[in-house]
């Protein structure tokens, strides 16, 4: 089973798909001409999915092997679903159910998606005088709020350069409307500050600020890693000199209106009090956190996403049982509130959704909280507010959770994804539910 640092990136500039066929290039996109079908003596990029990661109401999958009838290049991302502010990085919409293709790209780091943008660091960026100049961030999608690094006009057609990290980046988290990067000295953020999220006084709509480390100036780290929810950011700081994969301490500030923050150190970066941090996800009101062998969750609960047998909220972690899985969880996800990033403005926390799911150490999954649309892998229904075996014939090594809809990767590769498809983010045509379906190479639309 391949184990391979999660990277990602996407090109951003439409061209000619007969012009991209002839020269793939990072500032070249297309789609697939209708009418082509693939070649049967042609292995397609389906046979290897390194990972997913999904928004509010689309999806983008890494895919790690290259021979197709596209001109045999890897690293080629694939994205589908909804696109109303500009996240497949196309102006328009694809029919539902059809995939987007991006061009290759060299060398890239870390990649991620928030509910309605994206960002990517191009670690390979060349400089003015066509000399590699280091590590570049760049976002694309929906900027209501500044979160591309630029002043907020909505949506932006094609990728933005937000800045340059000083460092190597170790993690990159995006909220609705704000966006943050980390090197193993220090994380900086952009966008909206309203809740705090950017995690320092002195901070800036569009110009990267670093985050008040003064909770963690001490605490020894290989790495910080990250994640986002919608108003609250939540850092990692793990590894040692000796050992770079050592658990670490949880660290979040934001927006504390749920007691998602896990600490009663007020807006600003404070400390969860948790020892042996080795995983943590930030979902949109609530967060989850890996601890010495354990499972806790703390903030909002309305739709049981803490997985506590109830919804009532928690402003300090609290222990999740996770009976029946095999020696606990390895890996933890969060995701949801379906359409919140699309106004803008968040004034105000919708009813929303809310889902959480964790891999054991076999690659089963658990998940639970919100069902509406079948998003837990079971028939749609109330919320579920313990964890419940998903999918429990397939091994999974990730998961990514959108809005109201789940995908996972198989160990052997494969993407699966259920729930909601009003968009066409489970990568195909039809409704949606609660039982997994392969996101296709070619579609019916495709195939003319």
């Amino acid at each position: 089973m391949r184990r391979r640092r999660l990277l990602l990136a996407f090109v951003l500039v439409a061209c000619g798909s007969s012009e991209c066929r002839v020269d793939p290039s990072p500032s070249c996109s297309y789609r697939p001409e209708r009418g082509v079908a693939p070649d049967a003596a042609v292995e397609t990029f389906a046979d290897e999915i390194r990972y997913a990661r999904a928004g509010d109401v689309h999806v983008c999958a890494l895919l790690s092997t290259g021979d197709d009838v596209f001109g045999g290049e890897a690293n080629r991302p694939r994205c589908w679903g909804g696109n109303p502010v500009g996240q497949l990085a196309q102006r328009g919409s694809p029919a539902i159910g059809e995939l987007w293709w991006y061009s290759r790209w060299e060398e890239v780091g870390p990649f991620a998606v928030g509910p309605a943008h994206a960002c990517l660091v191009d670690d390979d960026d060349p400089g003015e005088d066509g000399e590699e100049d280091g590590p570049e961030v760049g976002c694309w999608g929906n900027d209501a709020g500044g979160q591309l690094g630029v002043a907020p006009e909505g949506e932006r057609e094609g990728i933005v350069a937000a800045f340059r990290p000083p460092d190597e980046v170790t993690g990159l988290a995006l909220g609705a409307l704000h966006s943050c990067v980390a090197t193993a000295a220090t994380v900086s953020c952009w966008g909206d500050d309203r809740w705090a999220q950017l995690g320092t006084p002195e901070s800036s709509c569009c110009e990267p600020v670093p985050v008040d480390d003064g909770a963690w100036t001490d605490v020894e780290r290989a790495a910080i890693e990250l994640s986002a929810g919608t108003r609250h950011t939540c850092a990692l700081l793990r590894g040692t000199d000796e050992d770079a994969d050592a658990p670490g301490s949880a660290f979040c500030w934001g927006h504390a209106g749920f007691g998602q923050l896990g600490h009663d150190a007020g807006a600003g970066p404070g400390r969860v009090p948790l020892d042996e941090v080795t995983g943590i996800a930030a979902g949109p009101h609530h967060t989850c956190a890996l601890a010495a062998g354990s499972l806790w969750c703390w903030g909002r609960n309305g739709a049981g996403e803490l997985g506590l047998g109830d919804t009532t909220d928690r402003a300090t972690p609290t222990a999740v049982a996770l009976d029946g899985t095999t020696d606990g969880a390895v890996a933890v996800f969060a995701g949801g509130e379906s359409g919140v990033a699309f106004a803008g403005e968040l004034d105000a926390v919708a009813p929303g959704s809310a889902h959480t799911c964790v891999l054991d150490a076999e690659g089963h999954a658990w998940c639970w909280g919100s069902n509406d649309a079948g998003q837990l892998g079971i028939p749609a229904s109330e919320p579920v507010t313990r964890p419940v075996p998903v999918h429990p014939d397939q091994r999974f090594e990730s998961l990514t959770l959108g809005g109201r809809f789940t995908c996972g990767v198989t160990l052997d590769e494969r993407l699966l994804c259920w729930g909601a498809n009003e968009l066409g983010q489970l990568g195909r045509t039809g409704e949606g539910g609660p039982e997994p379906s392969e996101v296709p190479v070619f579609v019916e639309s495709f195939a003319g």
